[in-house]
């Protein structure tokens, strides 16, 4: 059986923020905006060679609202290599995102 395990960030500057480094199985994001910053992108990726992009790296919405954004997958997704969250552009925001995951059995 697989465990579930649950990784909360706080992500304000451009930079790539590892949540685990082993290959898992992501079951559920949350992405709460408390600022947008300037032009800044948020994405999701694997640590695959090369990443592969779950969320592609967008701007987020300017009218987001703090409560946040959730995706789940029908099913859990592979994530080679583990999960990176991935933040660049002009003047950085802050976010809060939760990652669930789960190991493989």
């Amino acid at each position: 059986m697989m465990q579930e395990f649950l990784k909360k960030l706080h992500i304000t500057t451009n930079a790539t923020t590892n949540v685990v480094s082993k290959s898992v199985y992501l079951t559920r994001v949350l992405i709460a905006m408390v600022n947008t910053g300037t032009t800044w992108t948020i994405g999701i990726a694997d640590r695959g060679a090369p990443p592969t992009y779950l969320i592609p790296p967008v701007e987020p919405d300017k009218s987001v609202d703090a409560t946040g954004r959730a995706w789940a997958p029908d099913k859990p997704i592979l994530m080679e290599n583990g999960i990176d969250v991935i933040t660049a552009g002009g003047t950085a925001g802050n976010a809060h995102v939760w990652v669930w995951y789960k190991t493989q059995p």
